[in-house]
């Protein structure tokens, strides 16, 4: 699309002293310098690359090239109180070939009008102010003439596309599609942060590749990238196995625990020994803490008779499990034949 019109506006101020203490009127000047001017309240006017590149097809366009004329307060621009207050033909300086240069913009091969010898030679006028088209940023992407003034900086000298008089209004719109031929829309370029991300997703992608490699290649890393998401989701689906495998597992352990519990009631009552816990205390107590009490209890404290039948010689035999013991046994879940048959072991 193009550029609407309303992004330019039509600018003017002084750029430099105009030197007529010279011999001869000057055959070249140096209108546009390179680099950024401070029009005060009016913004920046920005000289670059861009105009220097541009310059040859922006005057073609706007039928003002190559050559402009060098007016005389800028009587040459429609809506200016110089122009008018002139009547045509329009006092003109001098014509001169817009030249894009490494110093800026010069007119050059100055043809003087006698009107314009007389005010060199009468030192009548000491700025050069040039009126330049200019984007919204600053940047001058052309000229539409340039004046000799008494006083260069011109504060009420800026005409906006939108409040441009009739005979400027073509000019505009002429220059903005002028820039639009110039600006070319940006391109993806396959820079090498984007050959190594999309190589990471298994996407192979050249650094000579064109647009439209690239946009194929960023639509299969998408693919790619919904396959990743996929996968993520499957462990979700096995949840409920790890679930039911974890509490299986917990449940061995504590199995486990229980009959590691009853192994030391029972080594306690074959012992004599009595736990210095209630039921309660002793389903509570730590795997480790119950067999630290076992093992330092004073052995004897339960009756215990020895039987020798044939083939049992050295085997114990509990008479009774204490209170406590049952109730503890009854907590843990095992019998109190469960745990004498540990004892036979």
């Amino acid at each position: 699309m193009p550029k609407p019109a309303s992004a330019l506006s039509l600018c003017a101020f002084r750029v430099a002293a105009f030197a007529s203490d010279q011999q001869g009127a000057p055959s070249r000047l140096l209108v546009l310098p390179l680099g950024k001017h401070d029009a005060r309240s009016r913004g920046k006017v920005i000289c670059n690359q861009d105009t220097l590149t541009g310059l040859t097809t922006a005057q073609e366009a706007i039928k003002r090239g190559p050559r402009l004329a060098l007016d005389f307060e800028h009587n040459t621009v429609p809506g200016t109180p110089a122009f008018l207050a002139e009547k045509e033909p329009k006092q003109i300086a001098a014509w001169g070939e817009v030249v894009a240069t490494s110093a800026g913009v010069e007119m050059q091969n100055l043809e003087w009008t006698p009107a314009g010898l007389e005010a060199w030679k009468n030192k009548s006028f000491q700025d050069i102010s040039p009126a330049v088209f200019r984007r919204a940023d600053g940047t001058v992407v052309a000229l539409h003439s340039v004046a000799l003034c008494r006083h260069g900086e011109l504060d009420g000298l800026t005409i906006e596309a939108a409040r441009a008089p009739s005979s400027l209004a073509p000019l505009f719109a002429a220059l903005s599609t002028s820039i639009e031929i110039e600006i070319k829309p940006s391109t993806m370029k396959p820079t090498a942060a984007l050959i190594a991300l999309l190589s990471a997703l298994g996407v192979t992608l050249v650094e000579s590749a064109d647009e439209a490699a690239v946009e194929a290649a960023m639509l299969e890393a998408a693919k790619a990238v919904d396959g990743l998401k996929a996968k993520e989701k499957a462990p979700e689906g096995m949840s409920a196995d790890l679930t039911a495998l974890t509490a299986e597992v917990k449940a061995l352990r504590a199995d486990n625990e229980k009959r590691e519990r009853a192994a030391l009631i029972a080594a306690a009552a074959a012992a004599g020994k009595v736990i210095p816990l209630s039921a309660e205390g002793i389903a509570a107590a730590s795997l480790s803490v119950l067999e630290d009490i076992v093992k330092n209890a004073t052995p004897g404290q339960v009756p215990v008779t020895k039987t020798t039948p044939e083939g049992e010689a050295g085997k114990a035999k509990v008479d009774a499990f204490h209170a406590d013991e049952l109730e503890a046994f009854s907590l843990m879940g095992v019998t109190p034949e469960q745990v004498a048959a540990t004892l036979k072991a």
